[in-house]
């Protein structure tokens, strides 16, 4: 059964999937993020082996999608702020399709090993789908932030041209302002 064989080599695919998703970071940034084992130090190295860890685990006992959505939340969240695209945020899903071809190709050719790992397939598509929604929300979310941030920093130098305007206006007057 192609779960058995998932379960089996589950060190093997969790590690290999961890380090392509490191692969997309700079080579700095990929290095540290793999070395340094404290969370405190590096929360993206830690988020990255925790919740693909937990995601993992939950599509080989079958997990619903939805009761996956902390680990969604927490891995894309980190991604969205980062520099990259919504595919590129989203594509380690899709990663973890490629090793489990890999990892089972020497029984693919045993009777329904294919049909099952379709069906795997199909849940990494649907987390995928989360993770794009989650993806999106948070961008929606920074970009309420930026925004907020503008209008908040427009308006207060609005407030200091109309102190200065006021200010020279006042300097102008002989009167000092009264009319």
């Amino acid at each position: 059964m192609f779960i058995d064989i998932v379960r089996e080599k589950k060190s093997e695919i969790l590690k290999s999937w961890q380090n392509r998703i490191f692969e997309s970071y700079h080579p700095d940034s990929r290095k540290f993020f793999q070395g340094e084992r404290d969370r405190f130090n590096n929360p993206v190295g830690a988020c990255i082996k925790r919740e693909t860890e937990t995601i993992l685990n939950g599509l080989i006992e079958n997990v619903k999608a939805v009761e996956m959505m902390e680990s969604m939340d927490n891995f894309v969240r980190v991604r969205s702020v980062q520099d990259f695209t919504p595919s590129q945020a989203v594509n380690f899903m899709y990663l973890l399709k490629d090793i489990l071809k890999e990892a089972c190709a020497e029984k693919l050719e045993e009777p329904g090993i294919i049909r099952e790992l379709i069906d795997f397939e199909i849940k990494i598509d649907r987390l995928t789908f989360l993770a794009f929604d989650v993806y999106v929300n948070c961008r929606e979310q920074i970009n309420r932030i930026r925004l907020k941030e503008v209008r908040d920093r427009s308006a207060v130098l609005f407030e200091k041209s109309q102190r200065k305007s006021d200010e020279a206006e006042n300097n102008n007057n002989p009167n000092g302002g009264v009319g």
